[in-house]
């Protein structure tokens, strides 16, 4: 019997528009979704420009971008760099797929995939991927960041 491949899918629904939740997305001065982990991100809006979240100037995550389709469709691929065990990981993919539903709606779609195995970046992004959706929709919904005082990893 062949192991399960791993494949993350997370969906939500988001009282904004695709252009408003886009906008947030690229935007790397307010993007919500590593304020917790004190990261920044730097990103080259463009297929096969970089896409890096820092710490400080540590590089934690390294990626390219692969396709770009604003407002609707962002793959960037994801190389974990924060610790010597995903480090030695071959780079997965990361998939966002937003689609109006009515007037004022959205439906984020994002999939975290293609990881060449059951990898330790496999088992290590199923923590942080709800809580950085999570800032996304609140602040897409409310303007307003949304902050824990503690990571929500279960």
């Amino acid at each position: 019997m062949a192991s399960a491949i791993p494949k993350h899918v997370w969906e939500m629904f988001i009282r904004a528009t695709p252009q408003d939740v886009w906008a947030l997305l690229a935007d790397d001065e307010k993007t919500p979704l590593w304020q917790h982990f004190n990261m920044t991100s730097r990103t080259e809006w463009v297929v096969g420009g970089a896409i890096t979240f820092f710490v400080g100037d540590r590089e934690m995550i390294v990626g390219k971008v692969l396709e770009i389709d604003p407002p609707h469709r962002f793959v960037h691929s994801f190389s974990a760099q924060w610790s010597p065990d995903v480090a030695v990981d071959p780079a997965s993919r990361v998939t966002w797929l937003i689609e109006a539903v009515g007037e004022n709606a959205c439906k984020l779609t994002l999939t975290h995939d293609d990881f060449g195995g059951d990898t330790a970046t496999s088992k290590a992004v199923g923590g942080g991927w709800p809580e950085a959706l999570s800032r996304l929709k609140t602040l897409a919904e409310t303007g307003e960041p949304f902050y824990i005082a503690a990571p929500m990893h279960g």
